[in-house]
């Protein structure tokens, strides 16, 4: 698996530097489209190489109620070599049972369906091979003109390594981040 973060040190602010600029940027692509923010137009290579492995799309199915409401129709490159069991098609569980971690995460992807607004959260979990990760996501709504809720999502995630004074978090409990914080400070697209 090959990330962003595979030449530094797990204490290194960089990981941390450059997911937060890539989720800035793929903020702005995503605003700059316009509504009612069609799927169709999203264009790949505004995404560029660098952002592009860490992006899902998800898509609602049927009310979007259930957990498994939400399938994955497109799973990026180090999302798929972090967690293996999500392919396209593979329902928001994945096949896993539906514990906290999971459904917590889908509250999320709930949120941005039903409000047609763009959602971040952070936390740390326990990967599949028993790694404790710390995610940063970025959930953007695709498909939001009508009345109903959105129809698909564009995800970007960033799995970062657990500094040394953040080893003993909680594991399982994310926070939502204010959207505003992401887009306070302008970053320059790292697209490449």
């Amino acid at each position: 698996m090959s990330t962003c973060t595979d030449h530094m040190g797990e204490d290194s602010p960089w990981p941390k530097t450059i997911a937060l600029a890539q989720a800035r940027s793929l903020l702005g692509l995503w605003r700059d489209m316009p509504s009612p923010k069609a799927r169709n137009a999203l264009n790949p290579l505004a995404f560029g190489g660098r952002i592009l492995p860490h992006l899902n799309i998800m898509r609602r199915v049927g009310s979007g109620a259930r957990v498994d409401d939400v399938h994955f129709d497109l799973v990026g490159g180090v999302v798929r070599d972090t967690v293996p069991r999500l392919r396209p098609g593979a329902m928001a569980l994945g096949g896993a049972a539906p514990d906290e971690d999971r459904v917590m995460l889908f509250r999320f992807y709930t949120k941005c369906l039903t409000d047609k607004v763009p959602v971040a959260f952070t936390g740390q979990y326990l990967s599949e091979t028993k790694v404790r990760t710390h995610l940063l996501c970025l959930c953007l709504p695709l498909d939001i003109g009508g009345n109903g809720p959105a129809e698909s999502i564009l995800a970007g995630a960033w799995f970062l390594p657990v500094d040394s004074k953040h080893q003993g978090g909680p594991i399982g409990v994310f926070e939502e981040i204010p959207v505003g914080r992401l887009q306070a400070s302008a970053a320059q697209s790292l697209k490449m």
